[in-house]
């Protein structure tokens, strides 16, 4: 009788447990439970007898095992539908010390089917392992040998499965890693550690792996791989399908995973011609429930960087409301150099409207900073995009004008092209003649200009382009903004 060895293998403390699990000791099967933990040898008489039925037995038998599962994982009142797996493997060791071989069997099928659907590998050879001590008590000695090569090809197969597993995740993991220590792969360490994973035997394979999971890392690498290559449009048709297999699949519940596959899938778009798709991809984000939001700062980046090029106010506020949150909850995790392109971005944001306080109080965050060496790209940015603000707010230019000379006399910043920045700023600051101001914006935008248009877009100082856009809305008496929108192409 299963039920009644199984009251009678627990200890004293399990039998407690049981007790407290059950909270109310008028239940008909904890009456159950006393009878048949009093009985000395099994009783079917006596249960039958006292009103309880094969179902009742049935019933409590589950619930014994879902207190003995529940007291050894620390937990009370766990459901029965929680950590299931690993419920039935800690059954199968009870179960085979017990000696109660059918139930045992049906365990181990159930937890086959359930590892196989949740692609718990681990889980799933485990339970073939107990498979194959349950064969080696079996009596049919003729049938063994084949019964045996059947579990053996099985975990072959399983084995095989996990395997792409550790491999694709370690791959993702380790590309991301990568990114992480030198997030513009500028180091030739980093491109040779990218250029091996490119050619990983793993990355090497036409087949897709047989997990949603692994399939999900196996097309992130890809991408990643592929962006790192400047192969765009690979890039977006792998990164796209990462996102795909989760919208595709709706058993498939890894809302991080998700998250991060459309941090990709924003981050491919913007460095393409697929700009548009970023707010969508942004408003998926924003439904999918879940504790982890850290792994969205790249798309709420790129969401940014969409408002900027578009002067899209709206969207531009949105996305800066979300990166703040961002910084307030996760900012002790995210990179310092994140934090540097957060703050110029946003600062850039309220320049194109005008709004010169909420873009000093952004671009201050940087002067402010923890000592860092990262992006001193941006550091010397802040220093030309701080004229701009400086100008406008009345009676900050001259102090800006000494402080940024001497910034970049110490850091090696004294090109002939800022040289010509300081100057004009400070023709400006010796004038107050509206047409001698019309003239020194357009000499300094004729200046940029050639400047900015023959230099490549990765290697143009920062600053350099958002003064020339303030040049050519001052002479046009309007928006940095508007200047931005005449510059959009037009929908073919």
């Amino acid at each position: 009788m299963p039920l009644f060895d199984l009251i009678k293998a627990m200890d004293t403390a399990e039998k407690r447990h049981f007790k407290l699990y059950a909270k109310d000791k008028s239940l008909k099967y904890v009456e159950l439970f006393d009878l048949i933990n009093k009985q000395s040898k099994p009783n079917d008489e006596a249960i039958i007898k006292a009103g309880f039925t094969s179902g009742d037995k049935n019933f409590l038998y589950e619930k014994v095992d879902e207190s003995i599962h529940a007291l050894r994982l620390g937990k009370k009142g766990i459901k029965y539908s929680d950590n299931r797996i690993k419920w039935l493997l800690e059954r199968m060791k009870r179960l085979f010390e017990l000696g109660l071989w059918t139930d045992l069997q049906k365990c181990i099928n159930t937890t086959k089917k359930l590892a196989e659907k949740h692609e718990q590998f681990l889980d799933w050879l485990q339970a073939i392992q107990w498979e194959k001590e349950l064969l080696t008590k079996s009596k049919n000695s003729k049938e063994f040998y084949e019964r045996y090569e059947i579990l053996v090809k099985e975990e072959a197969d399983v084995q095989q499965k996990l395997n792409e597993q550790i491999n694709y995740r370690n791959l993702r993991v380790q590309i991301n890693m990568l990114r992480i220590k030198d997030m513009r792969f500028q180091k030739d360490e980093t491109r040779e550690k990218l250029d091996c994973f490119a050619n990983s035997e793993w990355l090497q394979l036409d087949e897709e792996p047989y997990s949603l999971e692994t399939q999900v890392d196996f097309y992130y690498s890809k991408s990643m791989i592929a962006l790192y290559q400047k192969q765009k449009g690979r890039a977006y048709i792998y990164a796209k399908k990462a996102v795909e297999t989760f919208e595709k699949n709706e058993s498939f519940d890894d809302k991080a995973g998700y998250k991060r596959s459309l941090g990709l899938l924003a981050e491919v778009c913007s460095f393409s011609d697929r700009k548009h798709e970023i707010p969508e991809i942004i408003e998926k984000i924003e439904v999918v429930l879940s504790e982890s939001d850290y792994e969205v700062q790249s798309a709420y980046h790129h969401g940014l960087l969409y408002a900027l090029t578009t002067a899209d106010k709206e969207k531009g506020l949105k996305y800066i409301e979300l990166i703040d949150k961002i910084l307030v909850k996760h900012g002790d995790k995210i990179r310092g150099g994140r934090h540097l392109t957060f703050f110029y971005n946003i600062s850039v944001f309220y320049c194109l409207f005008n709004q010169w306080q909420e873009a000093a109080k952004w671009l201050n965050k940087i002067f402010h900073f923890k000592r860092t060496d990262d992006r001193k790209d941006i550091q010397l940015g802040a220093r030309l995009l701080r004229f701009i603000i400086a100008y406008e707010c009345e009676g900050e230019l001259e102090n800006h004008i000494r402080s940024v000379s001497a910034y970049l006399e110490n850091h090696k910043g004294d090109t002939d092209i800022n040289k010509y920045v300081i100057d004009s700023f400070n023709s400006l600051n010796n004038t107050a003649n509206y047409k001698d101001e019309i003239l020194i914006w357009g000499n300094l935008e004729h200046y940029l200009t050639p400047h900015i248009q023959a230099t490549p877009l990765a290697n143009l100082q920062l600053g350099l382009g958002e003064l020339q856009i303030w040049c050519k809305a001052k002479i046009n008496n309007t928006s940095m903004a508007e200047i931005v929108r005449e510059t959009i192409p037009t929908p073919v």
